[in-house]
Order: structure tokens, then sequence, then C-alpha cells
């Protein structure tokens, strides 16, 4: 009997034990993927297109890899969880953060994000935790952040 896996939501899981993992990922592989954790690894450029488009894509976390591009920000209509912390991300939050209504939990602490947050940022109603800590944010916090509290 051969079973057809592809439309199986599923979880990768790279963490700690691959810590030197530094292939490249299949795109193929990616799209029905629920939860990534690629966090604690040797990740460097920039993310898997695939990766973050997936439909599917509840829980991301790349935390401490050495990420050197723009933040990543994927369009999974069901994305809640975005742990970005501790890589060398840089330039600013993109505008299209306001486009993940289910984002609970936004943390790309750490980096070298600079500029300032998007007023976008407060279309984003279940927003429970944003960590920007240890960036180079400046400017001063837009009136639409008071609509987060």
């Amino acid at each position: 009997m051969i079973f057809d896996w592809t439309f199986v939501p599923c979880r990768l899981d790279l963490e700690e034990e691959c810590q030197n993992f530094s292939s490249t990922i299949a795109s193929g592989l990616t799209r029905y993927v629920k939860n990534t954790d690629l966090s604690y690894n040797q990740l460097n450029s920039s993310i898997p297109s695939g990766l973050l488009s997936s439909p599917t894509l509840e829980s991301l976390d790349l935390t401490r890899n050495h990420l050197e591009c723009a933040i990543p920000m994927g369009s999974s209509p069901i994305l809640f969880q975005s742990r970005l912390g501790h890589n060398s991300l840089f330039e600013t939050i993109p505008q299209t953060i306001g486009n993940l209504s289910s984002l609970e939990y936004l943390e790309p602490y750490g980096n070298d994000l600079s500029s300032q947050i998007p007023p976008q940022i407060s279309d984003i109603k279940n927003l429970t935790l944003l960590n920007l800590a240890s960036n180079r944010m400046e400017g001063e916090l837009q009136k639409e952040l008071s609509d987060l509290l």
C-alpha cells in the first residue's frame, strides 16, 4: 500500500539535534507544514520563500541562527507565532505585517531592525506579545499602537 502524505499537515522540527543544519529545504516539503522549528542552527542568508508562503503554517521559530536578510514575513492566514530572535535581520518590519490577522506572538528581538514600527501592526487584533528588544528602532511610537492595548 502506498500512502500519499502530501495532504497531511505536519511538523518540521530541526531544533538542537541538527545544530549544524546547512542544507536547503525542498519547496515541496514545506507546502503542508504547520509548525516549523529551525531554531539554534547555522542557517544564514535568507529563508526559502516556500516555507513562508505555506497556507498551513501556524508557528515559525527561527531563533538563534545567522539570518542576514530583511525580516521574513509569511503570508499564511493562520500564522499565530513568529519567533525570529537573535539573528541579523535588518531593515524594517514590513507593512504587510498587518495582513497576518491570526498573529499572536511576534518576537524579532536581538536583531538589527531599524526605522519605526509600521502603523499596520495595529491591524493585528490578536497580537498579545510584541518583543522588539535589542534592535535599533528609532522615532516615536505611533498612536495606532495604542489600539493594541
